[in-house]
């Protein structure tokens, strides 16, 4: 069986969303399937790259690559004024820019490599665009994968406004008309798909969790005892307004003041730098040496700080995030640390620290 699986983030991009369809694409062959890739150029796309992950890359995969043409006025400047630019003006996401020149080469995939079905992962929102696009020309099955609530949680965070939100229902009511079959990580999700979508989901679905490879652990070496007598609290992966440690700095902060012998070492490693140290200087006072900030850093990085780390430090935003369980949670367990989850109470993740956590 020979399908096309498309997915923005592939390596040498970047990031969290790459590690979902990456594995999968890994061990798909091993029962019978061919999967062809169609990914966004790394060369054009706005995520760090990460070449670690190469390593599971089969080298006689097909890959192909479409620009992202995504683009902002030179009047919108810094994070926020993007994420709002994005929201008026990039529909169905930031992304989207990559969209008409991926349905493009995912026509000239489809009739030069008989492809039996398309797979599209989310997000961004725009995979799915693609394939809805592929399957509707050409009528070949299709399976979509979400990673994610996108219209699914009532005023979630996604969007910039009440209308931009029923906007984006329409707009999903209409993908999951046309894919034949869904994929989400757990049951609450496929519970708010009926929820919210009840005349357009088709019931067909499957859950696939995320997890970890264990291949990915081959040379980690756990470490039972701190270093030099501080306690190390590491976070690797994003921070915003909606993901935030203020609560821990807070804590912290009261926990050295209280204890000024105590010696606490918390190291973020992030791509949000500026904000997080904005973070740190409104809330941490005194304490403030006790915080360290550091750039992304590629995934065989990240274990050498985990294997050095005492607690593991997983964010998950407290509203609209009670479905989410990341490949990051499971990830953590394997590396057999104390996780500390700043997470929504009773969602899935505190379910699954509670019975598996460390």
């Amino acid at each position: 069986m020979k399908i096309l699986f498309i997915s923005y983030s592939f390596p040498p991009i970047g990031g969290s969303g790459v590690v979902r369809s990456l594995k999968h694409i890994k061990y798909l062959p091993q029962y019978g399937i061919t999967p062809i890739i169609l990914t966004c150029n790394p060369k054009t796309s706005k995520i760090p790259l990460d070449y670690s992950r190469m390593v599971d890359v089969n080298p006689n995969i097909k890959v192909y690559h479409a620009d992202d043409n995504s683009t902002y006025p030179s009047w919108v400047k810094g994070h926020r004024a993007k994420i709002i630019y994005s929201s008026l003006f990039h529909f169905p996401d930031d992304r989207v820019g990559w969209a008409d020149n991926a349905i493009k080469i995912g026509g000239e995939i489809i009739e030069s490599e008989n492809i039996d079905l398309i797979y599209s992962s989310s997000p961004p929102i725009s995979a799915h665009s693609v394939a809805m696009a592929l399957k509707m020309k050409y009528n070949i099955p299709w399976v979509s994968d979400y990673r994610d609530a996108w219209a699914s949680v009532k005023n979630e965070t996604y969007f910039i406004s009440p209308y931009h939100y029923r906007k984006a229902k329409k707009y999903k009511s209409q993908l999951l008309s046309a894919t034949n079959h869904v994929i989400h990580i757990n049951m609450w999700y496929i519970n708010k798909l009926r929820m919210f979508y009840p005349n357009h989901f088709n019931g067909n679905y499957s859950i696939i969790p995320n997890g970890y490879d264990e291949s990915d652990f081959k040379n980690y070496i756990s470490r039972k005892t701190p270093t030099n007598n501080t306690l190390i609290i590491s976070y690797t992966g994003t921070i915003n307004r909606y993901r935030s440690p203020k609560s821990l700095i807070i804590a912290v902060t009261k926990v050295l003041k209280k204890n000024p012998l105590f010696r606490i070492k918390v190291q973020f490693y992030t791509g949000r730098r500026k904000l997080l140290q904005k973070i740190i200087r409104k809330y941490a006072g005194a304490s403030e040496n006790s915080f360290k900030c550091y750039d992304l850093i590629n995934f065989r990085d990240v274990l050498k700080v985990w294997q050095l780390s005492d607690v593991l430090l997983l964010l998950i935003k407290p509203k609209g995030g009670e479905g989410v369980f990341t490949g990051k949670l499971f990830e953590y367990l394997r590396a057999n640390r104390t996780i500390l989850g700043l997470v929504p109470p009773g969602g899935e993740a505190s379910k699954i620290l509670r019975q598996y956590g460390h």
